[in-house]
C-alpha cells in the first residue's frame, strides 16, 4: 500500500520492519532503530526519503552501496549458491560474504563493497594503505609520492622496506573484506588481519 507522491505509507514501513523482526531478520534493537528512521522520516521528510534519527547510522554506509533504504546491513556468509549480488549481478557461491538486508530483501557482495570503499578515498603523500602482491596477499605500506604528470597517476611506495613505483589499482586504503573477520570496516591506520592462507 502506498500513500500519496509514491512514498510507502508509515503503517507499511511498520509492519515490514515487524515481519522482518520477526522472521529474525532484525535483532530487536535493530528494528527499534529503524522504527525511529521510520517516525523520523514522517516528522522531518527530506525529498522524499527516510533520514536517519539523531545520532551515526551505524552501518555508515559507502556511496550507493547499501539497501534502496539505507538499511542496517548484516553481514554473513551465504548459505547456499542460489544468491547473487545486488550490485554486480555476479552468482554467490556457498560461504561468500555478503552484506545483506532481509527487510528490503538486498544483498551485496564483498567485491562491490571494497569496490565502494575505495572510490571513497584518495591516496595523497603520507597515506597508508595496503600493497597487492601478485600472489594476492597484502603487506603495509606508505604512498611515499603522487606523479599526477601521469594518467593515470603513479604511486610512489613503501613494499617490505623498498621503494616501489605501482598504480592505485594494486593499492588499498582498506583490508579487504574477504580478509577481515570485521565487518568491513578496517582503516588504513590499523594492522591488517593476517590474510587467509
Amino acid at each position: 500500500p502506498k500513500g500519496g507522491g509514491g512514498q510507502v505509507s508509515i503503517g507499511a514501513e511498520v509492519h515490514r520492519l515487524r515481519g522482518a523482526r520477526d522472521a529474525g531478520w532484525l535483532t530487536e534493537a535493530e528494528y527499534n532503530y529503524e522504527l525511529k528512521k521510520v517516525f523520523a522520516a514522517k516528522l522531518d521528510p527530506k525529498g522524499g526519503h527516510m533520514s536517519a534519527p539523531e545520532g551515526k547510522d551505524p552501518q555508515g554506509v559507502i556511496g550507493d552501496f547499501g539497501c534502496p533504504l539505507r538499511h542496517l546491513l548484516k553481514r554473513f556468509p551465504t548459505p547456499n549458491g542460489e544468491w547473487s549480488c545486488n550490485v554486480c549481478s555476479s552468482r554467490l557461491g556457498k560461504g561468500e560474504i555478503v552484506f545483506g538486508c532481509r527487510a528490503c530483501d538486498w544483498d551485496g557482495c564483498h567485491r562491490c563493497l571494497d569496490a565502494a570503499r575505495e572510490s571513497t578515498v584518495e591516496l595523497i603523500k603520507g597515506s597508508k594503505c595496503y600493497y597487492l602482491r601478485p600472489d594476492g596477499s597484502l603487506c603495509s605500506s606508505q604512498v611515499l609520492q603522487v606523479d599526477y604528470a601521469l594518467q593515470p597517476p603513479s604511486y610512489l611506495v613503501t613494499v617490505d622496506g623498498n621503494a616501489r613505483e605501482t598504480e592505485r589499482a594494486r593499492l588499498r586504503a582498506f583490508v579487504p573484506c574477504a580478509y577481515s573477520e570485521t565487518s568491513g570496516v578496517a582503516s588504513a591506520d590499523q594492522a591488517p588481519p593476517a590474510p587467509p592462507s
